[in-house]
């Protein structure tokens, strides 16, 4: 097997590229079998990916970027049997490896080259998304429409600028988006349940949790049952969204019993959206403006490599066709 470490030197604004990339070079020089590429634009990890992945022979992809990268990496590898992709998330939010961690120790091993090379692979669901009915892509993590999507285009906006500490721009972006209170209207179909066109805060869709830099949004999703996630939040006043927003970011947000009628959340296969006017989604962290939206759940669709020592256990989970059903209607 070949492994390909592929990093993006601007992720996470570069703080942590040039000690990976030294890190990654020693480990080359270790290896015949690794070697290491830099990409150049936003688009040239898929690129890479595609390209490498069409070679004869068995290619790992070990990731060194955020969420958008190894969104990236996964649409260059889709429907590659001899592809697989592993992570070492040096992005900013990063949302997509907090699947798997418990804690700090679990965190770390996604550093360690050593565990990476003796990783465990997995199969792992991923969203396949049709686009305006055309363009395909595929998400690895979370899509995100309202007031989270608009929050992170103004804080990538933000970001660009380096005088601006990260911190202070995911906070500044809130308190700008909090007093303006961006809505969206969309016609949604869950599994051919149809949700009309009102007006909605927030939209998320997860193949995983986690958006935000840590907001667990689809508290309940598992990365390898076939089924998606979807959480909706009506147009709730300022006020409710402060009484919201912590539960909200902590995941237990079905459980408070004080906001649950706020949300509608439902676990699926197939969900399709209208937008009333072209509207601004997040795709693992990067925007697109779209139309309208087309979405599945690939079970086990792509192979995944977890660094050893990780927890790998809940994607042997068997779901009965019971399980599922009753799974379906959450809230």
């Amino acid at each position: 097997m070949k492994k390909h470490y592929l990093v993006n030197p601007v992720a996470g604004r570069g703080r942590r590229a040039v000690e990976i990339i030294e890190r990654i070079k020693e480990e080359c020089a270790k290896r015949e079998d690794s070697s290491l590429y830099i990409t150049k634009n936003s688009s040239d990890a898929e690129k890479y990916c595609r390209e490498i992945s069409a070679l004869p022979g068995e290619h790992r992809f070990i990731v060194c970027g955020g969420d958008g990268t190894i969104g990236e990496a996964l649409n260059g590898i889709a429907g590659r049997e001899n592809a697989s992709l592993a992570v070492i998330p040096i992005g900013t939010g990063n949302d997509f490896v907090r699947n798997f961690c418990k804690n700090d120790s679990d965190r770390d091993l996604f550093f360690d080259l050593d565990a990476q090379n003796e990783g465990e692979e997995v199969l792992s669901d991923y969203l396949e998304v049709t686009v305006n009915g055309i363009d395909k892509k595929m998400s690895v993590n979370m899509l995100n429409a309202g007031f989270d999507c608009e929050i992170a285009d103004k804080v990538n906006e933000m970001r660009s600028n380096k005088l601006v500490p990260p911190k202070f721009a995911y906070v500044a972006a809130l308190i700008q988006k909090f007093a303006k209170k961006p809505t969206i209207r969309a016609k949604i179909e869950v599994d051919g349940e149809t949700f009309e066109m009102d007006e909605r805060i927030l939209i998320a869709i997860g193949n995983g949790g986690y958006c935000g830099g840590g907001f667990n949004a689809a508290s309940k999703a598992e990365l390898a049952d076939g089924l998606t996630d979807i959480c909706i939040v009506k147009n709730v006043t300022r006020m409710d969204i402060l009484r919201l927003i912590g539960s909200y970011k902590a995941g237990t947000h079905l459980e408070n019993e004080k906001i649950l009628p706020f949300f509608t959340y439902r676990k699926c296969k197939n969900i399709k959206m209208t937008f009333e006017k072209p509207q601004k989604v997040c795709f693992d962290g990067e925007i697109d403006v779209c139309e309208t939206l087309d979405i599945n759940n690939i079970n086990r669709g792509f192979r995944l490599v977890l660094p050893k020592g990780i927890d790998t256990g809940a994607f042997y989970k068997e779901i009965t066709e019971a399980e599922e059903e009753k799974e379906a209607l959450t809230v």
